[in-house]
């Protein structure tokens, strides 16, 4: 028996009545604010907006999770919405002038309807884009993190009709990558991150939760502590890193790392998985591999290192150790150094120069996996000076009044 969900019908209510529309992932809904999932990005720029009366309805991807009150913002869920969209073409006779069209979709309609002039979020599909974009909203990506200084930073759009209209980043884009961007059309705006910003600036009084410190389960001070980013891909499971398999053994944690991690019993370890390992059902054996690995250890952790605020793990470290994590940009922000294993940033790999500016700058090193040259980088890391912000030119509060004036004619 169906039984229709009547939250659709506030939700339709509340769409045509937005000002604003966002999208996102339940990847970047990381966070857990107040009993919610919430994302450090959009999530962050949308509680500014709210703050002046702004009307926000956001949008989960389909097959999301984290929907209705599971998340910061109520995301609708869209699986019906995106399955149904391309079938309104053959009802084109039945559409009143305004709205006929070969390429007619409901998306296009609803936003035509809609009182929204802008759609905002991270990874927005092409046939939403190309939705809103045909009815006259302007389209705004968000980096889903740093990387744009990277020559070969894949851009998350391919072609014209579906790329957004501004791409806001955090860094200044690579003369490659700027000019894709030209050759797209799209105007690039650098803007500080928004997750940053939460972190220096604390918690705001609508999204507060900070998580407690992690605990340990002796009494022994340890005299360092080092963050371990973990990353999908290494265990054969997914064919777009195919190259990555056979790196790890296990997959999921170098068995270099091992070895110093039971040679160093005076340093603790916080383990971090990946939101996509830690939110994905088939990552399932990832934490139950962890779950035994920190149970025969007395010096490790990885449950809240996996379920915080990044900056707020990384900034009680020492040191940051990753295969090849972007989470290396946050850590320089804050003033903590990494070391970077994974043989595709070496001399001749795939991924060579992915950290050349952080590298330069003395926040990243790239080196091999070997049990030695881990526990001397362990040995004398230690936190430097926060990296300067390369966003001057536009403050956080700047950026919202950009958004405003320059986007939204507020």
């Amino acid at each position: 028996m169906l039984i229709f969900d009547f939250r659709y019908l506030r939700a339709i209510r509340r769409f045509l009545d937005g000002d604003i529309i966002t999208y996102c992932h339940d990847v970047d809904r990381y966070l857990v604010v107040n009993g919610k999932r919430f994302s450090p990005i959009i999530d962050e720029i949308m509680v500014n907006f709210k703050s002046i009366d702004m009307k926000i309805i956001s949008l989960a991807s389909p097959g999301s999770k984290f929907v209705w009150e599971r998340g910061f913002s109520n995301p609708i869920p869209t699986n019906l919405l995106f399955r149904l969209s391309g079938s309104l073409r053959y009802f084109n006779f039945l559409l009143p002038s305004i709205l006929k069209s070969n390429n007619a979709s409901l998306l296009s309609v609803l936003f035509r309807f809609s009182k929204a002039r802008i759609l905002i979020g991270i990874g927005i599909p092409p046939i939403l884009s190309r939705a809103a974009r045909s009815a006259g909203l302007t389209v705004i990506e968000i980096a889903h993190g740093y990387g744009a200084c990277n020559p070969e930073f894949k851009l998350p759009f391919e072609d014209k009709k579906s790329a957004p209209q501004f791409y806001l980043i955090f860094e200044e884009a690579h003369e490659k990558v700027k000019k894709r961007l030209a050759d797209l059309e799209i105007e690039e705006v650098i803007v500080p991150n928004p997750s940053v910003h939460r972190f220096k600036n604390g918690f705001r009084q609508s999204a507060k939760g900070k998580q407690a410190k992690a605990p340990r389960k002796t009494e022994v001070e340890f005299s360092k502590e080092i963050l371990v980013s973990l990353q999908w891909g290494y265990d054969n499971d997914s064919p777009l890193y195919y190259q990555l398999g056979g790196i790890i053994k296990n997959g999921i944690l170098h068995e270099e790392i091992i070895k110093v991690i039971d040679r160093t019993p005076n340093i603790f370890w916080k383990l971090r998985l990946h939101p996509v390992q830690l939110m994905d059902n088939k990552y399932e054996h990832h934490k139950l591999w962890l779950e035994d690995f920190v149970q025969r250890r007395s010096n490790c952790e990885w449950e809240s290192a996996s379920n915080s605020h990044f900056l707020d793990i990384v900034n009680s470290c020492d040191g940051h150790l990753t295969m090849q994590s972007s989470s290396c940009y946050e850590a320089a922000a804050v003033g903590i150094r990494s070391l970077c294993l994974c043989p595709a940033l070496q001399k001749g790999g795939r991924n060579f120069g992915r950290f050349a500016r952080l590298e330069n700058e003395g926040f990243v090193i790239v080196g091999e996996a070997k049990s030695k040259i881990l526990e001397a980088w362990v040995s004398n890391v230690k936190p430097i000076n926060a990296r300067i912000n390369q966003t001057q030119h536009l403050n956080f509060p700047e950026m919202i009044e950009f958004l405003k004036e320059k986007l939204i004619n507020f």
